[in-house]
């Protein structure tokens, strides 16, 4: 089950964000003091609850927390990906109930309680993956030493061509199918001015290169990076109408490197130091590279990342103008 919730809808902890009950089972999603998410889930006379951290909160931006559970081991992982600060925290319990299909559609579709900060819900019958593995649409041109590739035919091994031209191997070229909402919810970027190769579709928190006179006064940086979804105004950057989910792909190369499909410069998938801790990348699209030990780590991004209110001042700059975003 994933729960998506925005921080500025919240109140002072404690906050009952999500209680929902069945004839069989019930299920209540709490966040409490000391910044943490808990679970509890009850199925007859079976019980269990679990708990993580998700980092402090933050006044803008999202948490997104997923509760997993196999009955076959008995085990059950609460993640908290704070979306606002980059993080992923997560908590393993070794008490996982086994819920049949009614009663996981029951709790997902007939709560008594709901709050207002939380975004949207999903349930899935698998192990939805969690943390970073997705980036863009599987038709996105990637620019290779024999000509342009669709990115859904990439193979780990193979090389892309960089902006600045250089050779980046692929280590992991995955697809992962995820509910189109909220922090999930796909984006168009239309081109001009976003490149010159057509429109490119990416996931909202995929970090796109602005540059410019404006950006280096403001940001005093020729060039930074900067979240697609804070991007959008309706013009040149906009949601991408879909169906109830979306199959993104990811692209994660030897390092953190700026590609330039269609023209658009824009970011590699992004991992940082997941590498170490293996527990964690095994619940995520990554881990196969995690049990291989080849994950890298990935110590610095290779822009700067912008904060979110130094994009908040440049849009409101561009308001005052008349001017739209532009790569």
């Amino acid at each position: 089950m994933v729960w998506e919730i925005d921080f500025s809808a919240l109140g002072p902890l404690p906050q009952l964000i999500y209680q929902a009950r069945t004839a069989t089972a019930s299920l209540t999603l709490s966040l409490i003091r000391g910044d943490r998410a808990h679970v509890a889930l009850r199925a007859g006379d079976r019980f269990c609850q679990i708990a993580t951290g998700y980092d402090r909160p933050a006044a803008r931006g999202s948490l997104r927390l997923t509760l997993r559970w196999d009955s076959l081991p008995g085990e059950a992982t609460l993640s908290a990906e704070n979306l606002a600060q980059g993080t992923l925290r997560q908590q393993h319990a070794d008490a996982a109930l086994a819920l049949s299909a009614p009663e996981l559609l029951g709790l997902t579709g007939r709560w008594q309680n709901r709050h207002r900060a939380l975004l949207w819900h999903a349930a899935a019958d698998h192990l939805h993956p969690v943390g970073p593995g997705i980036c863009m649409a599987g038709d996105t041109p990637i620019p290779t030493p024999r000509g342009v590739v669709r990115l859904s035919d990439l193979h780990p091994g193979d090389r892309v061509v960089t902006r600045d031209g250089a050779l980046a191997a692929v280590l992991w070229c995955g697809a992962v199918e995820v509910p189109a909402l909220g922090s999930y919810a796909p984006v168009r970027l239309k081109a001009p001015p976003f490149g010159s190769g057509g429109d490119l579709v990416v996931q909202p928190g995929h970090r796109v290169v602005l540059s410019g006179a404006e950006i280096e006064y403001l940001f005093g940086e020729p060039e930074v990076l900067v979240e697609a979804g804070s991007l959008i105004d309706g013009e040149t950057v906009v949601p991408e109408p879909t169906g109830p989910l979306y199959r993104y792909h990811g692209l994660l190369l030897d390092d953190h490197h700026i590609i330039a499909p269609g023209g658009c410069a824009m970011e590699s998938l992004c991992i940082g130091a997941l590498a170490r801790d293996p527990g964690l990348a095994l619940s995520t699209p990554l881990a196969g590279l995690a049990r291989a030990g080849t994950l890298p780590v990935q110590r610095r991004t290779a822009l700067r990342d912008a904060q979110r209110y130094e994009v908040d001042a440049l849009a409101a700059s561009r308001r005052r103008r008349g001017a739209l975003f532009a790569a």
